[in-house]
């Protein structure tokens, strides 16, 4: 799931060898950011595409990107049974408090600030033994998100080696896509 940008084709290309160098096959889901849908609606229409998914391939896997990451956790919390583990790149899982950047589309900043909030009282619903089942991958330094904002207690919190938003997502996705993938087929359901 991208971040605010829906960007599908970045992410597309970021993960297009996955599937041949880990046997993992993706598929970009659009929270649609851009639209403008409730929070509601949007989280309806991407479970829908979660469930389709999941009768395909049975219990899958979801990875968040930047601002995609709070909308995957709050996905898991409410399909624990269909989702075996969740990867969050780069993403805002906790303090509401979004500073209003000019390149933010009101829009998009209410939706935004709505998935944080959710996914805070989400996480704080889970069992330690479930927050085990997410992965958070955050960079030393990240001019768009706070650092401080993307790990979550009791989850398997890996600081990458890498600066600036889009660079740490890019290395994450490439880099470190082998850990991504040993971290999915570990205990798998």
């Amino acid at each position: 799931i991208p971040g605010l940008g829906d960007d599908v084709r970045y992410t597309k290309f970021l993960t297009r060898k996955w599937e041949k160098k880990y046997n993992i096959v993706p598929h970009v889901l659009t929270f649609g950011w851009q639209t403008n849908d409730t929070y509601e609606k949007r989280f309806e229409i991407i479970e829908e595409e979660l469930r389709s998914l999941n009768k395909r391939y049975g219990a899958i896997s979801i990875l968040g990107i930047s601002a995609g990451a709070s909308a995957s956790i709050s996905l898991y919390c409410e399909n624990k049974d269909k989702i075996n583990k969740v990867i969050c790149i780069c993403g805002r899982l906790n303090d509401q408090n979004v500073i209003q950047r000019a390149y933010y589309p009101k829009k998009k900043i209410g939706s935004f600030k709505e998935s944080i909030k959710i996914c805070e009282q989400n996480v704080n619903k889970l069992s330690d033994k479930e927050k085990g089942k997410i992965l958070t991958m955050s960079p030393i330094y990240d001019d768009v998100v706070p650092v401080r904002t993307m790990t979550i207690d009791g989850a398997v919190n890996r600081k990458i080696f890498a600066v600036q938003h889009m660079i740490s997502i890019y290395l994450a996705m490439t880099l470190y896509s082998g850990s991504i993938a040993k971290f999915i087929k570990m205990g798998q359901l």
